[in-house]
C-alpha cells in the first residue's frame, strides 16, 4: 500500500493507493493554509482505513499529531504493523515553500518510523497525466499551473499523448506568451491558477480543472514504486524551483 501526501498548494490532501495505482481512499480538507494542522489528521485517517476502522495508529501514551510539519506521538513513538504500508509518496514541488516543507517533513517522519520507502512526485506532470488518463483533453494539450504569486506561475505542458511540450519552469504570464506552443481553445488548464490564466492569457473560455489533490498522483506514485524509483529519506529535499525568500506569514498577520 502507498500513502500519498499533497501539500504544495491551497488545500491539504491524502490518499491511499495500491501498487497498481488503484485508488482506495482519498480526502481533501478545503481550508486554505491548514497543512500543518490537517495533514497529520488525514494521515491518521488513512491508517485507520488500513487497519479496518477498528484500530488506530498511535504513539505510546498518545495520538498521532503534527506540529509545524513534524510527526510525533505524545510520550512515545509512532507504531504500525509491518507490511501494511510499503511507501509514502509526496509532491516534490514546485509549489508553496511552506506547504512543501510540511509535506516532505511529514512523509520523511513516517518513513523513518515505519521503515517505508519514500517516493517523490512531480506534481505538475502528475496532474497532467491524470487529466490525460481521465479523458479531459481530446486531441488538445494540458497545461498544469500552480500559483507563484503576482503574475507568475509554475508551469508544465503535455500533449494528449503525454509528450512534454514545456518542461517545468516559473513563468510570468502575459497575453500571447504561450501562443507558439499551444492552442488556448484546445487546452485544458489544471491546477490552482486557472482564473489567472484566463485573465492574463486573454482566454476566458479556457477549460479549468481545480487541483492538485492527492488522488491525482495515485498512478504516478504506483508507477515509481514498481520501478523502484525511491528517494534517500535522509537527504531528500523539496524542489522549490525558485530561491526561497522568507516573509511574514499572512495567516497570522494582524
Amino acid at each position: 500500500m502507498i500513502l500519498v501526501i499533497e501539500s504544495s498548494a491551497d488545500y491539504p490532501s491524502v490518499c491511499l493507493t495500491d501498487e497498481q495505482g488503484n485508488l482506495l481512499w482519498s480526502e481533501t480538507v478545503f481550508v486554505k493554509q491548514s497543512h500543518s494542522e490537517q495533514l497529520p489528521v488525514l494521515v491518521e485517517k488513512a491508517f485507520l482505513k488500513l487497519r479496518g476502522e477498528g484500530g488506530e495508529l498511535r504513539g505510546e501514551g498518545g495520538e498521532l499529531r503534527g506540529e509545524g510539519g513534524e510527526l510525533r506521538g505524545e510520550g512515545g513513538e509512532l507504531r504500525g504493523e509491518s507490511g501494511e504500508l510499503s511507501a509514502v509518496a509526496v509532491n516534490e514541488g514546485p509549489g508553496s515553500y511552506t506547504g512543501l516543507r510540511i509535506g516532505v517533513s511529514l512523509a520523511k517522519g513516517i518513513c523513518y518510523t515505519l521503515g517505508c520507502k519514500l517516493l517523490s512526485i512531480n506534481g505538475l506532470f502528475a496532474m497532467s497525466e491524470w487529466a490525460i488518463d481521465q479523458g479531459y483533453l481530446g486531441e488538445g494539450s494540458v497545461c498544469a499551473m500552480l500559483d507563484a504569486r503576482r503574475d507568475e506561475v509554475y508551469i508544465a505542458i503535455l500533449d494528449s499523448k503525454g509528450i512534454v511540450i514545456k518542461e517545468v519552469e516559473a513563468l510570468v504570464l502575459s497575453e500571447g506568451c504561450l501562443d507558439e506552443l499551444i492552442d488556448l481553445n484546445a487546452t485544458v488548464f489544471i491546477g490552482n491558477s486557472g482564473e489567472k490564466a484566463q485573465r492574463l492569457l486573454s482566454a476566458p473560455g479556457a477549460k479549468i480543472i481545480a487541483g492538485p489533490e492527492a488522488h491525482m498522483f495515485a498512478k504516478s506514485a504506483a508507477r515509481k514504486f514498481r520501478n523502484g524509483e525511491f528517494e534517500d529519506v535522509a537527504y531528500f529535499e523539496p524542489h522549490y524551483l525558485k530561491e526561497f525568500i522568507a516573509g511574514i506569514s499572512q495567516k497570522f498577520s494582524v
